[in-house]
């Protein structure tokens, strides 16, 4: 996955416009189907609690779960898909681009 900072300065008065971007890169976990309770405890792509996942089941979407009892209790009821949830408070790969970019 490529992360990708820019900030903009405009000053329109002064007719000044300045950007910078920054790009970093960061490995992103698949999504991948759970079946069973052990593969959601053997799977540690997803990085509990530190990585929260989308979950999709039975056409529903749940967003953030962090917990792994949260992921635990959708598997009892079935097949789930699981896939790293990218939101930056959730993700400790984007933290850590943007940490790095911001340092230059």
């Amino acid at each position: 996955m490529v992360h990708e900072e820019v900030a903009v300065f405009v000053d329109l008065s002064r007719g000044i416009h300045v950007s910078q971007g920054r790009r970093t890169h960061a490995n992103v976990a698949p999504a991948r189907t759970v079946e069973c309770e052990q593969l959601v405890r053997i799977s540690r792509s997803h990085r509990f609690p530190h990585q929260a996942v989308f979950a999709r089941s039975e056409g529903q979407l749940w967003k953030g779960l962090q917990a792994e009892a949260s992921v635990l209790a959708l598997v009892r009821r079935g097949p789930v898909v699981l896939e790293p949830d990218l939101c930056g408070h959730l993700n400790p790969d984007y933290r850590r681009a943007r940490s790095a970019a911001c340092r230059g």
